[in-house]
């Protein structure tokens, strides 16, 4: 379970995002890290029953760094204020993985694939339009409705069907999107509960079988 110290942390830190109250605060902050990739650790196995694939990953390596990139940036803010790690066998790779995003403005677990190269997302319309009753059968699953709904349909997705795949095909709302992942969000509170563990951990193994055929698109 994470302390709520660490949570305060960050919260403190949206309010203070620049290099002098870091400096000041690096303690607490190496404090809260530790504090998250415990909760990481607790996880992985966890994890791993339901998806081998991920039992030998190792906490510190799935945790993103909290510096953030401003070069090509406008918001010139030195730090992420929010802790996120991805559940990845291979972390250097765009594969879908699972992510925990741990932030005082939204909680929330999601599965899926983002910022795809063209050739890969090229792969993934390809495979649902090919086979589309199985990613069907997967988005339909009655458990898997009651915990996303569907696939998170982005504001940015495209106006059109692209070239090459039929306007009128069943798959037709799919193929318009740019990423492919499935959120959902969770409470302070349930962040704070005992069996957060498990909770997480039921809710990324209905993402699993989303997970598995992305992969399965991308290796073919």
């Amino acid at each position: 379970m994470l302390q709520k110290n660490t949570y305060k942390f960050l919260q403190t830190l949206q309010k203070n995002n620049n290099r002098e109250w870091f400096t000041e605060n690096k303690a607490w902050y190496k404090q809260s890290r530790t504090d998250f990739e415990k909760l990481v650790s607790q996880l992985i196995p966890a994890m791993a029953e339901f998806d081998s694939n991920i039992q030998y990953l190792q906490p510190k390596k799935c945790i993103f760094r909290i510096y953030r990139d401003i070069r090509f940036s406008q918001d010139k803010t030195p730090y992420k204020t929010h802790f996120g790690a991805v559940f990845s066998p291979v972390l250097n790779k765009k594969n879908a993985g699972y992510y925990i995003h741990i932030d005082p403005t939204g909680n929330f677990l999601t599965c899926g694939h983002y910022m795809l190269m063209p050739e890969e997302l090229k792969k993934i319309r390809k495979g649902i339009y090919e086979d589309f009753d199985t990613f069907q059968s997967i988005i339909n699953q009655e458990n898997f409705k009651k915990e996303f709904g569907n696939l998170c349909m982005e504001e940015n997705m495209l106006k059109r069907v692209p070239n090459g795949f039929d306007k009128n095909h069943p798959a037709a709302e799919y193929l318009k999107l740019k990423n492919f992942y499935v959120m959902k969000s969770f409470s302070d509170k349930k962040l704070f509960t005992e069996n957060f563990i498990d909770y997480a951990v039921s809710i990324f193994k209905e993402m699993q079988p989303l997970n598995d055929f992305l992969n399965n698109l991308l290796e073919e």
